[in-house]
């Protein structure tokens, strides 16, 4: 088994070229000697048994993490591309990570042991940029950016929104919020210095 963890100032030991041990005092991450994880290297039950080969791991995939206290979270699906798809923490919580074809993450699925699964669902523009999400409970929200790709606006469902007034080097100088009415709410200007610090805020809220 090899293995990353307990930070200490030891040296890494490596073996035919692959990391074998490097110790610290916080954790160890744990990787299978042949990059595929044994069925007992889960000691816990929140992850029972399982034929290795149907775990999804690849080369140098990360198995599982321990913390200073013993508190192991297991990565326990990966795609072909190395991304995780799934994630077990210690009290049993599962996430699932589902992806775009281009890499981007489409939907978090989080499963509480004997709970309900929540989903949070994400849409991207052509640039990659995050263009809507979709909150476990329905609420959506939709983002919209400038040229430069830099934010400019948060709208949600019912028509709220936050709008953001951005100089040349990207610092937000002006925020309104308005309502579904499009009634202003609340205003926020702000003024900064040559170097980008901020020096002054001037807040009105109706």
């Amino acid at each position: 088994m090899l293995s990353v963890g307990r930070y200490s100032n030891e040296s890494p030991r490596y073996v035919n070229g692959f990391l074998d041990d490097f110790r610290f005092t916080k954790g160890v991450a744990r990787y299978s000697a042949n990059f595929t994880p044994p069925a007992e290297a889960f000691p816990d039950t929140a992850v029972p048994p399982i034929d290795p080969n149907a775990l999804g791991h690849t080369a140098g995939d990360l198995q599982s993490l321990t913390n200073a206290a013993g508190h192991v979270t297991h990565f326990t699906l990966y795609d072909r591309a190395g991304r995780v798809r799934q994630i077990v923490d210690p009290k049993g919580v599962v996430t699932d990570t589902v992806y775009t074809p281009r890499g981007w993450i489409s939907s978090v699925t989080v499963t509480p042991p004997g709970g309900v699964a929540r989903t949070t669902s994400y849409t991207y523009d052509n640039a990659g940029q995050l263009a809507g999400v979709v909150l476990p409970d329905t609420t959506t929200m939709s983002y919209s950016y400038d040229a430069a790709h830099r934010l400019t606006g948060v709208t949600d469902a019912k028509g709220n929104s936050v709008t953001y007034t951005l100089d040349a080097m990207g610092n937000r100088t002006g925020e309104q919020v308005k309502d579904p009415s499009s009634k202003l709410q609340r205003n926020i200007t702000r003024v900064y210095d040559a170097l980008n610090r901020v020096q002054q805020i001037i807040g009105a809220i109706n």
